[in-house]
């Protein structure tokens, strides 16, 4: 496989909202980080250096939503809001 390859995850959706409703979009793994695009093609950038813990809960057969979390060591801009989490 090339490095220019990417591969990313489909149909997700991104908390806390780009805008007021709920952005679904795709998460794509690249060299130095991770990006979510829209699809109107808004992006939200988060570089691995600046992730400080990652958690992935798999969904159960109770529940429908899997979980990837990122915490940040510092804040990025999401839509107007300063945000640690994503």
């Amino acid at each position: 496989p090339s490095l220019l390859s990417k591969e990313a995850l489909e149909g997700l959706v991104i908390r806390p909202n780009l805008t007021g409703k709920k952005t679904i979009g795709n998460l794509e793994i690249q060299q130095n980080g991770l990006r979510f695009v829209t699809s109107k093609g808004q992006k939200v950038d988060v570089c691995f250096s600046n992730i400080k813990h990652c958690f992935f809960q798999p969904c159960t057969p109770e529940e429908i939503i899997v979980i990837i979390h990122f915490h940040l060591k510092q804040p990025i801009l999401i839509g107007t809001k300063k945000v640690n989490d994503v």
